[in-house]
């Protein structure tokens, strides 16, 4: 497949990039949303993954640019957005709109080769509207209704006898308009309200941000970070960090994609060795934020780290960079 790659953050789009062609893929890489216009006037494309948050033309202004123009050649494209913000403005309406995907950032190959499958379904249920929408062809003309046939004029009565008086449907010269029973209204309604159930059920709403960290640790009390940092190569060898006073031990939380723990341990100093094992849980693609915290000799939080991110180098190329 043709994928126009779109992301002003090189690293974030090199690793993407790296998943997408394991899969197969063609990339082609566009670090603004100008410059991914110009490129889409020159290529067919399949589909238009872009990060939201760019500077210029964001990537909600960029999918609906796209999906325009496809729509205008024939040819709709799929359209997968990505961010760690999932309530970027504009971008419930795009999905709820349907033809649109979300990743929320960091993600992993599943999800998204997942939101991709999601993405081209939506495309193909667009290109079957598109094609049934242009060969509707127009109802034929009624044929004219047929006129009365003239009926014989009766006889004058008497004048001791009143004549009947027409009904107001026959004055007229029509029948009585039709409507509609109370079970038919009824039966409308709930196919309307089935319908759009449906919808709704088809259209994957953005996943909502996680939960905030837990509190109640002593105000403004925060252990200091060593290390790891930034990018780094291979598993960690070894996380640090400054003592905090009256700790009695410490707890380091390692977490991935959507906030999950991959590992916890609890050390009596201020250094602690992952397993080993944890290595096979990683992935270069996805950022991933350790912290520690500091607690007392009943277990209670006295101090905690800020959530400090960092990725696995993708080569060893990138092996030295840090930040």
């Amino acid at each position: 497949m043709r994928i126009l790659l779109v992301d002003d953050n090189s690293e974030m789009r090199g690793a993407a990039r790296e998943l997408l062609e394991a899969q197969g893929h063609q990339v082609v890489e566009a670090s603004r949303g100008e410059e991914a216009l110009d490129l889409a006037e020159s290529r067919e494309l399949d589909l238009l993954m872009t990060d939201l948050d760019m500077p210029g033309i964001d990537g909600i202004e960029l999918a609906d640019r796209l999906a325009e123009r496809a729509v205008d050649r024939g040819v709709p494209i799929a359209v997968v957005l990505f961010s760690s913000d999932s309530q970027y403005p504009g971008l419930r309406e795009r999905i709820l709109a349907g033809g649109m995907a979300f990743l929320r950032k960091p993600f992993s190959a599943v999800e998204l080769a997942a939101e991709i499958d999601s993405a081209l379904a939506r495309k193909a249920t667009l290109t079957r509207l598109a094609a049934g929408a242009s060969g509707v062809q127009a109802p034929a003309p009624a044929p004219p209704a047929p006129q009365p046939s003239p009926q014989p004029v009766a006889p004058p009565l008497p004048f001791d006898e009143p004549q009947a008086r027409p009904s107001v449907a026959a004055r007229a010269g029509r029948r009585p308009a039709w409507r509609p029973r109370l079970w038919q209204v009824a039966a409308s309604v709930a196919l309307v309200l089935a319908a759009g159930g449906t919808l709704r059920t088809l259209v994957r709403e953005p996943p909502p941000l996680s939960a905030p960290p837990a509190t109640g640790v002593r105000r403004g009390a925060e252990v200091e970070v060593v290390e790891p940092r930034g990018t780094i190569h291979g598993l960690p060898t070894v996380f640090l960090w400054s003592a905090a006073e009256e700790a009695d031990h410490y707890r380091v939380t390692l977490r991935g994609v959507d906030d999950r723990v991959l590992w916890s341990g609890r050390a009596e100093g201020t250094w602690l060795e992952p397993p080993p094992e944890l290595a096979a849980e990683l992935h270069p693609a996805v950022a991933y934020t350790w912290t520690v915290e500091a607690a007392d000799a009943g277990g209670r939080p006295l101090a905690r780290s800020s959530p400090v991110a960092f990725r696995i180098a993708a080569s060893a190329a990138v092996a030295g960079e840090s930040s």
